[in-house]
């Protein structure tokens, strides 16, 4: 018997128990072929890392607003077979498979010795290029007399629709630069997972 889908398995499971409480309406080797399939049913639709997406980042931004970071060819592309979605590097984005809950991970790093002491820079990622509690500011500090190596990270967890892209993006205040760094996508739950019986 193939995998059910989600509104088959509840049906199934919602049949297989006499409303009233008595004895199961399936029996033998029924019941057996049905609790196969639930469990094949449960293991499709909550599978293990289903979204995976790594690609290194880097260009040169220009100081002030805030800029997407240009995307690389990318290292990792693990997503449902057949599902739309992936990287769209003309726009510098990831564009979600599936809606659910996912992990963006960012980092960058400025090119030394670009960046003069004192000022700011941040890094983000999202669905638009602005500011918010999700965005991680540095400033540039003097080390030494000398220039110090200068790069940041930044972790967010946000619901994504299918379709909608995110994008890492940072703000450069007052200066330009070559940056370098990586984008890494990971869904947590897919929003479909999730059945009530």
């Amino acid at each position: 018997m193939p995998p059910l889908t989600l509104p088959q398995l509840t049906s199934a499971i919602n049949t297989a128990v006499n409303p009233d409480g008595g004895a199961p309406l399936i029996k033998g080797s029924a019941l057996n072929q049905l609790l196969h399939s639930v469990v094949e049913s449960l293991a499709a639709l909550t599978p293990g890392l289903e979204v995976l997406a790594v690609a290194p980042a880097g260009g040169s931004l220009g100081g002030g607003g805030f800029n997407t970071i240009p995307l690389g060819q990318p290292t990792v592309d693990v997503r449902p077979a057949g599902s739309p979605g992936g990287w769209d590097l003309p726009n510098a984005a990831y564009v979600a498979p599936v809606s659910g809950t996912y992990e963006l991970l960012g980092r960058m790093r400025i090119s030394d010795p670009d960046g003069p002491v004192g000022s700011s820079y941040c890094l983000a990622a999202g669905p638009a290029n602005t500011d918010g509690e999700w965005v991680q500011w540095n400033t540039i500090y003097n080390v030494n007399g000398g220039y110090n190596r200068k790069g940041v990270q930044v972790a967010r967890v946000l619901h994504l629709a299918a379709g909608q892209p995110v994008r890492l993006y940072a703000y450069l205040d007052g200066f330009s630069a070559g940056v370098g760094g990586e984008l890494t996508i990971k869904l947590l739950r897919r929003d479909d997972t999730v059945a009530v019986l």
